[in-house]
């Protein structure tokens, strides 16, 4: 297997994990509005806060995931600024799941999707956007 093809293997497994991540954290969406609704003595401000929350992460992780998924299809497609705001999002939504939760398997899919757009990053090599020529001088 080439380059290319390994950076589009990277940036659909990480495209997977996520998508799969949101669709798992919109079903649990229910269970949180239950829970909200019965916590005695949480004020509504902090109540609604918590949905929009989740349901914002819920957001968040399908659209990081779409758009690993259309650089699977295409990787020449993304710059480096969009690269590094996906290997960003995921990485640090991680790293904010180990400091309230610790060892939760949801960090580690973070961890694990973050560290395969990075290596699609990699692999992808010096790929320009179409219409963008390279530069021969140094």
């Amino acid at each position: 297997m080439n380059r290319a093809t390994l950076a589009r293997v990277a940036f659909a497994l990480a495209g997977v994990v996520l998508v799969v991540g949101a669709v798992s954290h919109a079903s649990a969406y229910p269970r949180v509005a239950r829970a909200v609704e019965g916590a005695a003595g949480l004020a509504p401000f902090f109540g609604q806060s918590l949905k929009l929350l989740w349901l914002g992460d819920f957001t968040t992780l399908l659209a990081v995931g779409v758009a690993c998924l259309a650089l699977a299809a295409r990787p020449g497609r993304a710059g480096p600024g969009l690269l590094a705001l996906l290997v960003f999002i995921p990485a640090a939504t991680g790293a904010w799941l180990y400091a309230f939760l610790g060892n939760f398997p949801p960090a580690h899919l973070m961890a694990a999707a973050s560290a395969l757009v990075l290596a699609g990053a990699c692999l992808r090599g010096g790929a320009q956007p179409r219409g963008e020529a390279r530069s021969s001088t140094v």
